[in-house]
């Protein structure tokens, strides 16, 4: 089971990458 924490912090480390993807 993956903790909370570790859910937000992969959560966090991914938001660039989708947030490029969906600004092009």
């Amino acid at each position: 089971m993956v903790s909370t924490n570790e859910n937000i912090i992969l959560s966090k480390a991914a938001e660039p990458l989708w947030i490029q993807k969906t600004d092009k």
